[in-house]
C-alpha cells in the first residue's frame, strides 16, 4: 500500500499514543508600495501632468494611482499607472496643490510630495482667427535691417508684399523689452504693393499697437485703408487735431453722395469718449460689422465713442493697407509695434464682441499695456486662450 504524506504547519503532539493535531492561523505580511517622488509636474489646458519615481516595490503589483488636491484629505482614482500621469478638470489659471500615492489589491501606498502647478490654456494668437494682414515689429524673423534702418517687412498673414517709405528705424527694446518701428513723419511709412481682400460679406476689423510723437495733419493716420474700386468705399484711424499736436480722434470714412457706408456717420465719426495723448502707447480697434449693422472704435478696450447702428453699405474688399500714412498720403511721426486685420465678424455674431477682446488682451499683455484696459474687460488679469 502506498504511503500518503500530508504537509501540516501546526504541531503533532500524543496524548497517551494517540496523535492529536492542533490548528495553526498564519496571516501573511504583505508590503505595500512606499511613497512615489513627484520630479516635475506642468500645467496644460485644463490639466496637470505628473512626471514621478515610483518607491520601493510592495508584495503586490501596482494597479492605479490615485490623486489628492487637499494634503490626502481625499483621494481621487486616475485609473492609470502611466508616467506621466494626467490629472484633468482643473480651472485655468488657478493654482493647485498635488500629490500622489499608488495602489495595489492590498491598500495605498505611501504618499508622495506635495507640487504645486498652475493649468494654463494655450495662447490666443492673430492667426487664431481669419488674419488677413499682419505687421509684427517683435517678430525679427519678419523682417529685415541695415543697422537699425528697416529694409524689408513681410506681411505674416502672407496677403501682401510691403513696400517701405525712405528710412523708418527698428528701436531695440522699444516697448516691453520688444522691438518696435520708428517713423519720423517725412516720408517714412509702410504701404502695400497691391489692393487686396480685406473683407468677409462686409465683415472686417482692426486692431494696433501705436504711439503718436508728433501730430501736424488733421488726417494723419495710425493706419488707412485705400480701395481702388468703385465707388469708393475705404477708411482711416484718424487724429483730427487740426495740426496742433493732439489726437481728438476720428473715424474718417467716404465722401460718397450716395451710397456711403453709413449714411448716420456721413464723412466721418468723432471720437467723443476717448482720445490719445501724444507720446502713449495705445491699442486703438475698430469693426466694421455687416452682419450685425455695427461700425465702431475702441482705445485701449474703451469706447471711442457709441457704437453706431447702421452700416448700410459694404467697404470696398480690395484694399491698400497704409501704415502710419493716410490716404492723402501724408505721414504720422510716431511709432507701431503690431498691426492686424481680420475678415470676418468681430465676435460670435450680431454686435457681440469676442473675438476682438481677444485681441486686445492678446496685445496688452504682449506689449505690458494690460494696465490700459479697463477693470471690465474680459482680459484684464489674464491673457486671452484659444480654450
Amino acid at each position: 500500500m502506498a504511503q500518503k504524506f500530508i504537509s501540516y504547519g501546526g504541531k503533532i503532539v500524543t496524548d497517551g499514543g494517540s496523535l492529536k493535531l492542533f490548528s495553526q492561523n498564519i496571516t501573511p505580511t504583505n508590503v505595500l508600495p512606499s511613497a512615489p517622488t513627484i520630479d516635475s509636474i506642468s500645467g496644460g489646458s485644463e490639466q496637470a501632468l505628473i512626471y514621478y519615481t515610483t518607491g520601493t516595490t510592495g508584495t503586490n503589483p501596482i494597479i492605479d494611482y490615485e490623486y489628492s488636491l487637499n494634503s490626502g484629505s481625499t483621494w481621487v482614482s486616475l485609473s492609470s499607472t502611466d508616467n506621466p500621469l494626467t490629472v484633468t478638470g482643473l480651472t485655468n489659471g488657478t493654482t493647485y496643490y498635488i500629490q500622489i500615492r499608488p495602489i495595489t489589491i492590498d491598500g495605498a501606498g505611501g504618499e508622495s510630495n506635495i507640487v504645486s502647478v498652475t493649468p494654463q490654456g494655450i495662447p490666443w494668437e492673430p492667426d487664431d482667427a481669419n488674419v488677413v494682414a499682419w505687421i509684427d515689429a517683435s517678430d525679427l524673423s519678419s523682417y529685415s535691417t541695415v543697422g537699425s534702418t528697416l529694409t524689408s517687412v513681410t506681411d505674416k498673414a502672407g496677403t501682401y508684399t510691403m513696400n517701405i517709405g525712405n528710412t523708418p528705424t527698428v528701436v531695440s527694446g522699444g516697448l516691453n523689452s520688444l522691438n518696435v518701428f520708428d517713423f519720423n513723419g517725412n516720408g517714412e511709412y509702410l504701404q502695400s504693393s497691391t489692393y487686396s481682400n480685406q473683407t468677409s460679406s462686409g465683415n472686417h476689423w482692426a486692431v494696433g499697437v501705436f504711439l503718436a510723437d508728433f501730430v501736424d495733419g488733421d488726417k494723419d493716420s495710425f493706419w488707412s485703408y485705400e480701395t481702388n474700386q468703385s465707388p469708393k468705399r475705404d477708411y482711416a484711424i484718424s487724429s483730427a487735431g487740426g495740426g496742433s499736436n493732439s489726437w481728438p480722434g476720428e473715424l474718417d470714412l467716404d465722401a460718397l453722395s450716395s451710397g456711403r457706408i453709413s449714411s448716420t456717420i456721413g464723412n466721418k465719426q468723432d471720437w467723443n469718449l476717448q482720445s490719445v495723448s501724444i507720446d502713449s502707447w495705445v491699442i486703438v480697434s475698430c469693426w466694421f460689422n455687416k452682419t450685425g449693422n455695427q461700425i465702431g472704435n475702441r482705445v485701449n478696450g474703451n469706447n471711442a465713442y457709441t457704437p453706431v447702428n447702421d452700416y448700410d453699405n459694404s467697404i470696398s474688399p480690395n484694399q491698400e493697407l497704409r501704415l502710419m500714412r493716410n490716404r492723402a498720403s501724408q505721414e504720422l511721426d510716431g511709432r507701431l509695434a503690431e498691426f492686424f486685420a481680420v475678415a470676418d465678424l468681430p465676435g460670435t455674431g450680431g454686435t457681440d464682441l469676442t473675438d476682438l477682446e481677444k485681441a486686445e488682451g492678446y496685445l496688452a499683455w504682449k506689449w505690458g499695456l494690460e494696465g490700459n484696459l479697463p477693470v471690465s474687460h474680459p482680459y484684464k488679469n489674464s491673457a486671452p486662450t484659444v480654450w
